[in-house]
């Protein structure tokens, strides 16, 4: 765990369990196998964040997130993972702040709608879905509410 940990954080505890069981070959998410993760997670005391990205913020979405460290969470990371096997809920926040922050910088500001379909793309989704889009929406609202970004006049800068 620790070394899935280690090199994918943050990720999210749904993808961790995947991962876990993977590698112990279990086929089955079950409860207990649920139960077994969450424990390793409070074992070995890494920090844990909830991010919900819907626009109703609906109960059942909510996500956990796994970080290294307790200085990680809520900062927005230096890099940005391009290509992966995650769906939008997946994705940390502060990850999908990383790669707006990247276009928006190196492309002198752009457009909310088109900073939003770019970011997805740089973040390696093919089609721009509901949950593609409240991702990077989301992101780009937390990076201009970190001071990272500025909107004005039908920019982001």
């Amino acid at each position: 765990m620790k070394s899935v940990v280690d090199t994918e954080a943050p990720l999210s505890v749904d993808l961790l369990t995947d991962r876990l069981c993977e590698a112990c070959g279990i086929k089955r998410k079950t409860p207990p196998v649920k139960e077994r993760t969450d424990y390793l997670i409070k074992l070995l005391k890494y920090s844990v964040t909830i991010q919900n990205i819907t626009l109703n913020k609906a109960p059942d979405c909510d996500r956990q997130f796994i970080w290294k460290d307790s200085t990680s969470p809520w900062r927005i990371p230096e890099t940005y993972r391009c290509m992966s096997d995650r769906d939008a809920d997946q994705v940390p926040i502060e990850e999908a702040a990383c790669a707006a922050i990247f276009l928006a910088r190196t492309q002198f500001g752009m457009p909310r709608e088109a900073l939003i379909r770019e970011t997805g793309k740089s973040l390696g989704f093919k089609t721009s879905t509901p949950k593609v889009k409240d991702l990077c929406d989301s992101a780009i609202a937390y990076a201009i509410e970190l001071g990272e970004l500025t909107e004005g006049d039908h920019m982001i800068k």
